[in-house]
């Protein structure tokens, strides 16, 4: 049989599989499977959003009692950076439905890092910040890398909670709590900066330290609607209009961890 690739190209060539994303998918796949108690596992998961002649596809739906988790992977050749909010206290806010509907409420946390606002950078292959250009005084810097992985991730569980499958499930108590989660390939880091460090006229000049995390919760504000017609918005539990969401960003090599306490420690 001729040789398809070339010995010398092996590398290459995986390299080059590498830049997709259905490995991550299928990494993923093994790591959710490794633990016990779903109720249900469904992979690829086609749905017809409700709002606009479009579909999402949910690359997996796993539940668990309660639990809704909808995980969106994300491959990607960046590190995320989640700067500290200075006026932000450190909260999620989930998505749970109630006897009334589909709402969110807050909650404080202490052990989960929690982030408002993102940075995407890449480094090269000696880990120094890769620049657009050699006469660059800043890093090759994304804008959508992360906001592309949320905005899809928020958009696939706004359609996973107004489908019919979904409302057909619902039933007393009515205490679903839906968790979209991003996982990804890429490092994660938890930037810490004080006021200090702001000069006068809003930019950085120093910062503090800088932590690699396994997991971090992204607060995003976004209306969501539910229910089969649309005309539902999900709200907050005080009934406020409220409408941040927390998204759990998640490194693949944690996403046992995350998972498990998420299971069992709420």
């Amino acid at each position: 049989m001729a040789e398809i690739i070339k010995k010398e190209d092996k590398e290459i060539f995986i390299n080059t599989l590498n830049k997709k994303g259905f490995l991550l998918e299928d990494r993923t796949w093994v790591v959710l499977n490794s633990i016990e108690g779903w109720s249900t596992m469904k992979r690829n998961k086609v749905i017809q959003y409700p709002y606009q002649d479009d579909r999402v596809e949910i690359d997996f739906i796993f539940i668990h009692e309660n639990r809704h988790f909808l995980v969106e992977c994300k491959r990607t050749d960046y590190s995320w950076f989640f700067p500290r909010a200075l006026e932000r206290s450190n909260t999620i806010t989930l998505i749970l439905d109630s006897p009334e509907g589909i709402k969110t409420n807050t909650r404080y946390v202490t052990k989960l890092k929690t982030a408002w606002y993102d940075v995407a950078v890449e480094f090269d292959e000696d880990g120094k910040l890769r620049r657009p250009n050699r006469n660059s005084d800043t890093a090759q810097l994304s804008f959508k890398d992360v906001h592309k992985a949320f905005r899809q991730s928020l958009k696939e569980t706004e359609a996973y909670i107004s489908t019919n499958e979904y409302l057909s499930i619902r039933v007393v108590p009515f205490n679903n709590i839906i968790i979209p989660i991003v996982v990804t390939n890429a490092k994660l880091f938890f930037l810490n900066y004080s006021k200090v460090d702001i000069d006068k006229n809003g930019d950085l000049i120093n910062y503090g330290d800088i932590e690699e995390v396994g997991y971090i919760a992204y607060n995003f504000p976004q209306v969501l609607r539910w229910g089969g017609m649309g005309n539902q918005i999900v709200y907050h539990t005080s009934g406020s209009q409220d409408h941040v969401k927390t998204i759990f960003f998640v490194n693949i090599n944690y996403l046992a961890e995350f998972i498990k306490n998420k299971l069992y420690n709420g």
